[in-house]
């Protein structure tokens, strides 16, 4: 379960659950939006995460359009 090694290490490094959210997405289901190395056979491909840090002065809020194929 990738989502809960993501959030455990997380959480080991000082983050609690309550301020740690996903997105909830499916790189499989949305191979439309999202490049997916096991949906797609085996084909490589690029995919980049981000996280940020609420509250943190340095972060800019990052807002993806409809089809989650831009950043603003």
């Amino acid at each position: 379960d990738l989502a809960q090694a993501n959030r455990g290490q997380l959480a080991e490094s000082g983050i609690p659950d309550a301020g740690i959210d996903a997105a909830g997405l499916c790189t499989v289901c949305r191979q439309d939006a999202f490049f997916s190395h096991r949906g797609s056979g085996g084909v490589t491909g690029r995919q980049i995460n981000f996280l940020m840090l609420k509250g943190d002065p340095f972060c800019k809020a990052l807002f993806v359009n409809e089809d989650f194929r831009q950043v603003h």
